[in-house]
């Protein structure tokens, strides 16, 4: 193997090309990038399962006064904005 590496000519700038490892580069990226991926992934997966038991809810003795505008007896219509 290092014989063959030391035998690569280099290119015009003096760079030693090395084809063979073009692929292994490309490979060792993509796996790299899909472990990352997986890791930050998951790392979302536990903040949004956190989110919402921890601060998005609202406590059970609290249900019976949460109400939404739209549903209160009488509110106006021009209350409520419609997207289109």
């Amino acid at each position: 193997m290092e014989s063959g590496l030391i035998a690569t000519p280099p290119d015009d700038d003096g760079n030693i090309v090395y084809p063979e490892a073009k692929l292994e580069l490309e490979n060792g990226l993509h796996q790299l990038e899909t472990l990352l991926e997986t890791n930050v992934d998951k790392a979302f997966d536990k903040f949004e399962i956190y989110v919402l038991r921890n601060i998005l809810t609202v406590p059970g003795d609290l249900l019976p006064y949460v109400r939404l505008k739209h549903y209160e007896v009488g509110a106006p219509l021009s209350s409520f904005v419609i997207m289109s």
